[in-house]
């Protein structure tokens, strides 16, 4: 009981502090990563939609399936961060490498992302083959993460995508 209660509070005293300011920096980070790779403002804050639209389904898998984010669970968020980031950026530079056909876009990318996707579901799904319930957790809401990111780049973000880009002329 001490042990872990003890711990707990450690690890959740440490976090609370450290959230608003590492999340703030991290946020810049993206930001300016996703500005110095796309060089639009629109391709930005389509990356940040994605990122958007990913934890949405995140939070909605989350209800549907009852997981719950446990300390430990919540060390997916960052590795979700990027995941979401790094698909959407390859989607977004591959559209507009080849003008905005979806179909030629597909053909580069859609196996590798959910490739991707699923190699990083079985490493992180490992946990939930143990008897404990707090890895058990962890890989379920890992994966659940994962297929949010995949599901957010490779079907809403091309959708959003062509609504958004400007006319190209012939």
């Amino acid at each position: 009981w001490f042990a872990w209660e003890w711990l707990s509070d450690v690890v959740l005293g440490g976090a609370h502090d450290a959230a608003g300011p590492a999340g703030v920096a991290m946020l810049g980070a993206i930001v300016l990563l996703c500005a110095l790779a796309q060089r639009s403002a629109v391709l930005l804050g389509l990356n940040l939609l994605a990122l958007a639209l990913a934890f949405c389904l995140f939070l909605g898998l989350l209800l549907l399936t009852g997981a719950r984010l446990s300390p430990l669970s919540l060390i997916s968020v960052p590795l979700l961060i990027g995941l979401a980031i790094d698909y959407s950026l390859h989607i977004l530079m591959a559209l507009e490498h080849e003008q905005g056909d979806l179909h030629k876009t597909y053909d580069h990318l859609a196996a590798p992302v959910l490739l991707t996707g699923l190699s990083a579901s079985i490493g992180f799904g490992v946990p939930m083959l143990t008897s404990q319930p707090a890895l058990q957790n962890f890989g379920l809401v890992m994966d659940l993460g994962v297929v949010s990111s995949v599901v957010a780049c490779l079907v809403f973000l091309p959708c959003v995508y062509m609504l958004c880009r400007p006319a190209r002329r012939a």
